[in-house]
């Protein structure tokens, strides 16, 4: 009987071992972001493509909560377009760029599961003669990090065009 019942303290003892280990390891793969890092390539059979544009290139470099991306558009009536942009992903604040004709605000942040990142870019012009124009755009990844799916939706400036404009368009890992 004592033989029983200290085995049966044994296996409380194993499970709620297994459970805490269980749960703690569950935390901590929810707490990693994914990784985007990587040169990733418009496929153009899959999702939404750009008028004009040839190839279309992300060139991600990503450190912790910092994310640099490197955009080339390659177009066969022109030379590349090649854009760096620089986001910090943990920022509380947004990235305030003043010119003489708008205020541009960016903000950047992690889902809250950090699987997935929006980039949001305000416009607001400074003469107050158009409305402003929002622009979200959020990654994602599909396929065990192959698939790299970036939604963009547009809220223009004029009423003529529909209110919201959503794009997709989806990348393969080269």
């Amino acid at each position: 009987m004592k033989k029983l019942i200290v085995s049966m303290h044994k296996i409380r003892c194993y499970f709620i071992l297994f459970l805490f280990f269980t749960f703690v390891n569950v935390g901590l793969s929810f707490s990693q972001p994914a990784d985007f890092t990587g040169k990733w390539i418009l496929n153009k059979s899959k999702g939404d493509t750009i008028p004009s544009v040839s190839t279309f290139t992300l060139d991600i470099i990503q450190k912790g909560d910092s994310m640099i991306i490197y955009r080339i558009f390659d177009s066969s009536n022109r030379e590349p377009l090649k854009r760096k942009e620089s986001y910090n992903l943990n920022h509380k604040e947004g990235k305030k760029i003043k010119s003489i004709k708008r205020e541009t605000t960016i903000l950047a942040a992690w889902s809250t599961d950090k699987q997935s990142f929006s980039i949001i870019t305000i416009l607001v012009p400074i003469d107050g003669s158009s409305k402003e124009f929002k622009r979200t755009e959020t990654y994602s990844l599909l396929d065990d990090g192959k698939t790299l799916i970036q939604t963009t939706e547009d809220s223009p400036r004029e009423a003529v065009i529909k209110p919201n404009y959503i794009t997709r368009m989806i990348f393969d890992k080269n």
